[in-house]
């Protein structure tokens, strides 16, 4: 009997929908989480936002939480005595900012890495066709994995109301 032959593309083809399969799989544990989540937010805002304005040198809205009989939990407690040992600054990040762009060629780079790798282990030739390769990993970044991840953040942002 002949040994059944798989091309680099037909690989590539059963890792897309692995990491659509994956994402999917994500998608749905996340969407139980995001009600709990959203919970936890509501509740930590007000204190977390006092927080980076008293790390610019604003305690207005500290001095006020502290004064409201708002829940301070250990967390709050270690966060605000961060802040006081003068630990939590607001630092100015150095360097290039990520971009929408930047990030997708990462992701695309990433596919194309375990690309590579799931033809070694599978002893799949793909000798030659680098450049076709990676034309495609940039595509179905481009196309099919972040329009379901775009989506299902603008989802997420709308419910939180962040949108």
């Amino acid at each position: 009997m002949k040994a059944q032959s798989v091309d680099w593309k037909e690989m590539g083809r059963s890792l897309q929908q692995h990491w659509l399969q994956v994402f999917r799989e994500f998608q749905e544990s996340a969407e139980s989480q995001v009600l709990e989540q959203e919970k936890m937010v509501a509740r930590d805002l007000p204190f977390h936002w006092a927080v980076i304005q008293m790390s610019r040198g604003n305690p207005g809205l500290m001095i006020a939480y502290l004064r409201s009989g708002n829940e301070i939990n250990a967390e709050h407690r270690e966060v605000l005595a961060l802040c006081l040992e003068g630990k939590l600054r607001d630092r100015v990040k150095r360097g290039r900012k990520p971009s929408a762009s930047t990030e997708a060629a990462e992701i695309a780079n990433r596919f194309y890495r375990d690309w590579k790798r799931m033809n070694r282990l599978n002893k799949v030739a793909d000798r030659g066709h680098s450049d076709d390769m990676k034309a495609e990993s940039g595509r179905f970044v481009v196309e099919d994995y972040l329009p379901h991840l775009g989506a299902k953040l603008h989802t997420t942002l709308e419910s939180m109301g962040l949108d």
